[in-house]
């Protein structure tokens, strides 16, 4: 009996070739999947492309429209005169975002939507965004000036031909802010409901889009509370700084040694924290990040320096966790620097060599960018002080003036409360500079003359 080997042969042959096919095809049906569920995202995607062109186009006819008034041959009221960084605020910045960045963006990967989310997640993360913080903070002042002059603005509309006016150019920016996070909602349940076919890395990236859009939306709701601030300039700081959060606390003050109602403002260099005085508020202090003691209890935390020690009061605990965890990432993320040698002998090859000049260049880089931010925050701090300076005189006015109205002050205790005063300032100098001599020389001689004065 002769067997042939030729079937048992033919047969591996054939399964292979199957599996390979089905292996292929399986391929080709995901690839056909993920083209499909990209093809429904493309659906939101072009309502977005053409709002996008229509919202470039307003904001370039509302800023020519607008600004045109303000030129010197120009008849304005006389409350309007000066005021075009108060009406418009960065207007200009944000319609230069969307003409110079978004728009190009899209146009460019229309074709390539995950490309379009990464490099749109980039945007956000290094803040070309926070120009609509800046505007919402500014928009209160805006429109109370278009309140006042309402008349004006309602003949000029007639007069420009505008079918909207200017209140409703002045609300455009808000309302593009707050329709983006509505957009991806629906690319996200587009890419949810045939998530069998789409790529894991496309929804990761809609869904960490989605999130930071609502950050953005969130601090842009929040900044507006800086206008409660008394003798605060909100648009000078926020034009240096970037606004972080704001929460409300029970403050227990050891400086001024008594509990009220506060409020803390985080930003990404300071935390300003201030006390409630019926509708406004006043600021008490400020903490220079990183130079701040933090430390979490069970229903508060404590931030202190040389000269503040705050417990803030918190009966909530998310709302604790919260603060925790924004501390934390305030006081530990702290940009590293590395130094590195690199050496190239007569063997290196040419691209061994292009690799040493690539990281001198990136090195060079990486200093001049930590310059510039270096500059950056001594300027934000420089307005942040310069908002504050009537503040901290309003902290250091005597209490006898602020408890007695007629200013006829009891005998001996205004005196005596100049005393301690005095004391404080010279005790903590004398801790602050222990070994300078002319200092303390300097500040003795202070107490001696003020000792007199008494």
């Amino acid at each position: 009996m002769h067997r042939s080997f030729s079937t048992p042969t033919t047969h591996s042959t054939s399964s292979s070739s199957s599996s390979g096919s089905s292996s292929s095809s399986g391929r080709s049906i995901s690839s056909c999947g993920n083209r499909y569920a990209e093809q429904l995202g493309r659906y939101v995607f072009d309502e977005l492309l053409s709002t996008e062109q229509q919202y470039c186009e307003d904001l370039a006819n509302g800023i020519g429209r607008y600004t045109r008034i303000f030129q010197p041959e120009s008849e304005l009221p006389e409350g309007l005169m000066g005021q075009q960084h108060v009406l418009l605020s960065n207007v200009t910045q944000i319609a230069a975002l969307h003409r110079h960045k978004m728009l190009p963006l899209m146009l460019q990967h229309r074709q390539e939507l995950d490309v379009l989310l990464e490099r749109w997640l980039t945007l956000i993360e290094r803040g070309h965004f926070n120009c609509y913080v800046l505007y919402t903070a500014s928009q209160r002042e805006s429109l109370r000036l278009y309140d006042t002059h309402e008349l004006y603005f309602k003949r000029l509309q007639i007069t420009l031909g505008d079918p909207l006016g200017i209140r409703s150019f002045l609300l455009k920016p808000v309302q593009r802010i707050t329709k983006y996070p509505l957009l991806l909602d629906r690319l996200i349940a587009t890419f949810f409901a045939h998530r069998q076919l789409i790529s894991k890395r496309m929804f990761e990236l809609s869904c960490r889009l989605e999130k930071r859009l609502r950050e953005l939306l969130e601090r842009a709701n929040q900044v507006d509370q800086l206008n409660d601030i008394k003798h605060f300039n909100a648009f000078n700081v926020l034009s240096e700084a970037n606004f972080i959060m704001v929460g409300e606390f029970q403050l227990h003050d050891a400086r001024l040694r008594r509990t009220y109602q506060s409020k803390l403002f985080v930003f990404n260099i300071c935390i300003v924290y201030t006390e409630r005085k019926g509708r406004k508020h006043l600021v008490r202090g400020k903490f220079v990040l990183p130079d701040v003691c933090f430390v979490a209890k069970a229903k508060s935390f404590v931030l202190c320096d040389k000269l503040h020690e705050c417990e803030f009061i918190c009966q909530q605990p998310a709302t604790l966790n919260k603060w925790v965890t924004l501390m934390h990432k305030l006081l530990n993320d702290e940009p590293t620097t590395t130094t590195t040698t690199i050496t190239c002998d007569d063997s290196c090859d040419k691209q061994q060599s292009k690799e040493v000049a690539n990281g001198i260049v990136q090195k060079e880089d990486e200093e001049s960018i930590e310059s510039t931010k270096r500059c950056s925050d001594q300027g934000a701090m420089a307005a942040i002080d310069e908002a504050t300076a009537v503040a901290d005189d309003t902290i250091m006015r005597p209490f006898a003036t602020r408890n007695f109205p007629n200013k006829k002050l009891p005998p001996g205790k205004f005196e005596l409360k100049l005393k301690l005063m005095l004391m404080l300032k010279l005790d903590r100098s004398l801790q602050e500079y222990p070994k300078d001599q002319k200092v303390c020389s300097a500040l003795l001689m202070e107490w001696r003359l003020c000792g007199k004065r008494i």
